[in-house]
């Protein structure tokens, strides 16, 4: 089990660094565009929670759902969103004391694909839905642990995908951030209000 756990450890932080290393290597050309990979969804997912194995476990989160499609888009740049989404779902639900429950589901759409990032926590109320975005805003969240700067860096991760990204409620009765990415060429419109394939 040591053993396991050591490789798994290893292997996290291989990964960690070259999302660090990209990354580093996105900001310094200064927000240059995106590439245009193929990403396997499922992958994505599985990666970030096993990268986040050790806060899941400590919250005693529970993480499910559908996420098995392909779209096209910067791997590295989305796995950061996905991270940032559901490390923030299991903060938030957990700061009010309540076991995380998570569900990621990615769909396609006509002209692009939608990915949501649902959570059983306190939600986050109407009028803070756009604020939250603003980089270094929390919300009204000033208890819990962060600088504010994730939702900002998802929003500029979509945006460079000339995507849309908002917050509703969700139906496990907290928060449900939802993203929209246009295939290559066609602008997303700005609403969750899709149209499935």
């Amino acid at each position: 089990q040591a053993t396991e756990s050591l490789a798994r450890a290893e292997s996290a932080a291989t990964r960690m660094g070259t999302m660090i290393g990209d990354l580093l290597d996105y900001a310094r050309a200064g927000g240059a565009r995106p590439r245009q990979d193929d990403v396997d969804v499922q992958h994505v997912v599985r990666a970030v929670v096993d990268d986040l194995s050790t806060a899941i476990a400590a919250a005693g989160a529970r993480i499910e759902g559908d996420a098995a499609i392909r779209l096209t888009g910067d791997a590295t740049l989305l796995r950061a969103l996905v991270q940032n989404l559901v490390a923030n779902a299991i903060k938030f639900t957990s700061a009010a004391g309540v076991e995380p429950h998570i569900v990621i589901v990615a769909e396609t759409l006509v002209g692009g694909w939608r990915l949501s990032v649902d959570d059983n926590g306190p939600g986050v109320a109407p009028e803070d839905r756009e604020r939250v975005f603003d980089l270094m805003d929390r919300g009204s969240s000033d208890d819990v642990p962060g600088l504010g700067i994730g939702l900002s860096t998802c929003q500029r991760i979509v945006e460079a995908h000339g995507g849309s990204i908002g917050i509703g409620e969700s139906a496990l009765g907290g928060a449900s951030v939802w993203v929209v990415l246009p295939r290559p060429g066609i602008a997303s419109r700005p609403t969750d209000a899709v149209t499935l394939e």
